[in-house]
């Protein structure tokens, strides 16, 4: 099974909510050049989970034009979610054993860090990282296989 995390592109200023900032043009950029790169390495129509913040929908929007997948929100996967929670919904029923969630620092670095057992690293702007696991998702047991900057 796999799980490509992946933090949102650039975002704009801090003229709006938090939860309202769209991306820049370079995270634009940012996300099709990971869009492009997950293409290449064949993860076309793999389901991509996001969160509800608008620069991560468009992130993730950027993401299924390139690789031709389905989006979903999911909630919990803001800055503040709890990883704890996130990883429970990865065994249940349903969920594909090839899956892109698009969030937000410090999620992201402490969700891989959970699974894969090493320190939290911080992400740059849509940055991904893959992380496999054979059985099931156990806090520790995945091995992180490779990262992709654009």
């Amino acid at each position: 099974m796999e799980l490509i995390v992946v933090r949102h592109g650039d975002a704009g200023p801090y003229t709006q909510p938090d939860h309202a900032r769209p991306l820049s043009d370079l995270g634009k950029t940012q996300a099709r050049s990971t869009a492009d790169q997950l293409a290449a390495a064949g993860y076309e129509g793999v389901t991509i989970w996001h969160s509800p913040y608008l620069r991560a929908a468009e992130t993730a929007r950027i993401l299924a034009q390139v690789l031709k997948a389905a989006t979903e929100v999911i909630d919990g996967v803001t800055p503040d979610g709890r990883p704890e929670q996130f990883v429970s919904r990865l065994d249940q029923p349903g969920v594909p054993e090839q899956l892109i969630l698009v969030s937000h620092m410090p999620f992201v670095a402490n969700l891989v860090a959970l699974l894969s057992g090493e320190r939290a690293v911080p992400f740059m702007t849509a940055e991904a990282r893959i992380l496999r696991t054979e059985t099931v998702w156990y806090p520790g047991e995945a091995a992180l296989i490779k990262s992709l900057t654009p």
